[in-house]
C-alpha cells in the first residue's frame, strides 16, 4: 500500500469504519466497508450524510480522502472521513436530518455521559421520591413491584409494609424493569468486551454458564433454609444472578491482568493464580471458623481446598498447551472450583444429612428431565441434518450454541412442568403463568405441561430462524452481541432450569 492507504484509513478511522479488518475491497483510492460495517460504525458515530460526504453503492459506504479516482463526491476534499447511509446519497449530498446527526455525534462524544443521564437521572429521581415523599415512591412502588416480592420469597408468603401488600413471584412492572436491565447490561457488556478482544462465542459461554450453573444451586440452598434473613433475601432472583454476573466479571478481570502478567513473566504469572486460589480458602476457612449468624451450614473447607485443585491444573495444562494464559480460561476455572462446592452441598443434603426439615428427596426427577432435555435437542439435530441438503437453513439447528439454548430452555420448560403438575409448586413469572392458567381453565389435567413446552419450544426455534437464518448476512457483522443475546437466552433456561430440579431432587 502507498501512503494514501493510511491516510484513507484515517479517513475511515472518522467514522469508525474499520476498513482493514471489515474490508475485502482495500485499495489506493479509499475503502469500502459494507453496509452492516458502516451500520456498525455508526452506533458509535455518525448516522447521517453531509453535503461533503463521500459517494457509496447500493452495497454499502466507500471511505475516502478525496483523492483523485477515489470515488467521493465534489466537495468530499473539503471534510474527510464521513459515511454515507446506503440510500441517502444523491449527486448534491445526503439530505439527513440535522438533529439526529448532531444527537449522534454528541453521543459519539459523550457516550459515558449519555447513559449516565439516561439511567442516573431516574435513579436519582427515585432515591429523591423516597426520601421526601416516602408513602408514595417506596411504599406504593419500590416496595410493592421490587422489594416486596423478594422479601416475600425469601419469607414463602405474602409480606406487607404500611398497609401495602406484595405477593412472591413477578409482575409485569418488575418483569419489563429487569429486562431492560438486562439489554442494558448486554450493550454494556458488548462494549466492555469489544475493548478488551473477548470474543463471545463457543468457549466464552460454556464458562458463563458454569457460574449461572453454580448460581442456581446457590439460589437452592437458599431455598432449603440455609441462610437466615436478611442475607437470604440477596440470594433470590434477579439479585443473585446479578451478583453471580459481577463475580464472574472480577475472576474475568483477574485473568485479564494475569494474562499481562503472563506476558513479562510466565512462572509468575501462574504462581498469582495459585496464591490467589490459596487466598480465596483462606477466606473460606476464616468464614467458617467465625461463621455468621446469618448463615446455618457450611461446607468443610477440605471441600474447597479439594475443588481448587483442577481449578489450579485447568488454567496451568491450558498454559502448558497454548502457551498463554487466556483470561476466558481462567474465569470458567474459577466458576469451576465454585460450582464444584455448590454440588458439594447437594450430595451432603441427600446422601451425608440435611440442615433443614424436609418432606423427602426425589432424585429420580433428574433422570426425566435431563434425558428429556437431550432427547428433544437430538431429535432437532437429526431432522436438521436430514434435512440440510435441500434446505441449507437447517444447518442453522445444528450449531452447537443453537443446540444449547434449545437444551437449556427445554430444561426449564421440563422442570417447571413437573414441579408445577406433580408437585405442590407455582409458576412465578407473568406470561407463563398466564398461558398456565389459561389451560387450566380448559380443564385440562396437565395445564403446564400442556402451555409450557410447547411455548418455549417454539419461542426458541423461532429466535434461531430469525438469527441465523433469516438475518444470516446481516448477524455476521455482529458476532459478539448475537453471542451475548444467545448467551441471555440460555441462561435464562439453564438458571431456573437447574435451580428448579435441583430444587425438586432434594424436596425443598
Amino acid at each position: 500500500m502507498t501512503d494514501s492507504f493510511d491516510e484513507m484509513t484515517k479517513c475511515c478511522g472518522d467514522c469508525d469504519c474499520d476498513c482493514e479488518n471489515q474490508s475485502d475491497d482495500k485499495t489506493d483510492a479509499g475503502c469500502r466497508c459494507t453496509k452492516d460495517a458502516a451500520a456498525n460504525a455508526h452506533t458509535g458515530g455518525h448516522f447521517g450524510c453531509a453535503e461533503d460526504s463521500v459517494a457509496h453503492g447500493d452495497s454499502g459506504c466507500t471511505c475516502g480522502c478525496g483523492e483523485e479516482g477515489s470515488g467521493t463526491s465534489k466537495g468530499a476534499g473539503k471534510k474527510k472521513g464521513a459515511c454515507c447511509r446506503s440510500g441517502d446519497a444523491t449527486e448534491k449530498g445526503c439530505p439527513a436530518s440535522r438533529a439526529c446527526d448532531a444527537l449522534s455525534r454528541f453521543y459519539r462524544n459523550h457516550n459515558t455521559l449519555f447513559w449516565l443521564l439516561a439511567v442516573g437521572l431516574p435513579l436519582l429521581a427515585l432515591v429523591i421520591g423516597c426520601i421526601v415523599r416516602p408513602e408514595i415512591f417506596y411504599d406504593q412502588f419500590v416496595w410493592k413491584f421490587y422489594w416486596g416480592p423478594i422479601v416475600a420469597d425469601g419469607t414463602g408468603h405474602p409480606v406487607s409494609h404500611n398497609g401495602v401488600v406484595a405477593s412472591s413471584g413477578y409482575n409485569v412492572v418488575n418483569t419489563i424493569s429487569w429486562a431492560v436491565l438486562m439489554i442494558g447490561i448486554l450493550v454494556w457488556l458488548n462494549k466492555i468486551f469489544r475493548r478488551f478482544s473477548i470474543k463471545v462465542d463457543l468457549r466464552f459461554i460454556p464458562g458463563v454458564v458454569v457460574y449461572i450453573v453454580m448460581g442456581a444451586i446457590l439460589h437452592v440452598m437458599e431455598d432449603s433454609g440455609m441462610f437466615l434473613a436478611p442475607l437470604k433475601f440477596f440470594l433470590i432472583t434477579p439479585l443473585i444472578y446479578l451478583e453471580v454476573a459481577a463475580v464472574a466479571l472480577l475472576v474475568l478481570a483477574v485473568g485479564i491482568l494475569l494474562g499481562k502478567a503472563h506476558a513479562r513473566n510466565r512462572k509468575v504469572a501462574l504462581i498469582d493464580w495459585a496464591g490467589i486460589l490459596v487466598l480465596a480458602n483462606v477466606a473460606y476457612l476464616i468464614t467458617y471458623l467465625n461463621m455468621p449468624g446469618q448463615i446455618i451450614f457450611m461446607a468443610n473447607p477440605l471441600v474447597l481446598l479439594v475443588a481448587s485443585v483442577p481449578g489450579f491444573l485447568m488454567v496451568f495444562f491450558r498454559e502448558r498447551k497454548t502457551g498463554g494464559m487466556n483470561p476466558v480460561h481462567v474465569m470458567t476455572a474459577g466458576g469451576v472450583v465454585m460450582l464444584i462446592l455448590q454440588v458439594y452441598l447437594v450430595f451432603h443434603w441427600m446422601v451425608i444429612g440435611k440442615w433443614a426439615y424436609t418432606e423427602g428427596t426425589h432424585a429420580w426427577i433428574l433422570l426425566p428431565v435431563i434425558l428429556g432435555s437431550a432427547a428433544i435437542t437430538g431429535a432437532v439435530y437429526g431432522i436438521a441434518r436430514a434435512l440440510k441438503k435441500k434446505h441449507s437453513g437447517a444447518a442453522a439447528y445444528m450449531m452447537p450454541l443453537n443446540l444449547m439454548m434449545i437444551f437449556a430452555q427445554m430444561t426449564d420448560a421440563i422442570a417447571s412442568s413437573m414441579g408445577i403438575d406433580f408437585f405442590p409448586y407455582s409458576e412465578k413469572h407473568v406470561l407463563p403463568k398466564m398461558l398456565i392458567d389459561f389451560f387450566e381453565k380448559l380443564g385440562l389435567s396437565l395445564p403446564a405441561t400442556t402451555a409450557m413446552m410447547p411455548f418455549k419450544f417454539l419461542i426458541v426455534m423461532l429466535v434461531i430462524y430469525m438469527i441465523d437464518v433469516a438475518s444470516k448476512e446481516e448477524v455476521k457483522m455482529y458476532p459478539n452481541m448475537v453471542g451475548l443475546v444467545k448467551m441471555a437466552i440460555i441462561m435464562l433456561g439453564i438458571g431456573p432450569g437447574i435451580r428448579n430440579v435441583v430444587r425438586l431432587a432434594m424436596g425443598v
